[in-house]
């Protein structure tokens, strides 16, 4: 699964990775403009994640200031870290609105064993 990445190729896909997180956390009250970002913001992942050197880069979103970002990142990083991940996920979860609702959807997912990341 995990294959070398340039620095330069993940730091690309990395910025656009970002990009699409927070206009994803940008339009979270427009469904019908935010979910092509989210397809965007997947197919990022994907490509991400198919290196360590990636995964890494989108662990380290978990931290983001926004809380968009965050559950995006931490919803990617299960796998890699899960401890910080879930501990992310658990405190986004226990705020309102839509990323809050994510949060404690992966969440339900996850411990229901039938979370699943398209990668």
């Amino acid at each position: 699964m995990s294959r070398p990445v340039a620095a330069a190729a993940v730091a690309e896909l990395l910025t656009a990775y970002t990009a699409t997180a927070e206009r994803w956390h940008e339009l979270r009250t427009d469904a019908r403009a935010a979910n092509p970002v989210f397809d965007e913001n997947a197919r990022l992942a994907r490509e991400l994640r198919a290196s360590a050197e990636g995964r890494a880069a989108i662990a380290a979103l978990i931290d983001h200031p926004l809380s968009g970002v965050r559950v995006l990142a931490a919803a990617r990083s299960l796998d890699l870290c899960p401890d910080v991940a879930v501990a992310a996920l658990e405190a986004l979860a226990c705020g309102d609105g839509l990323h809050a609702m994510a949060a404690e959807y992966v969440l339900e997912e996850l411990r229901a064993g039938t979370l699943q990341l398209d990668d």
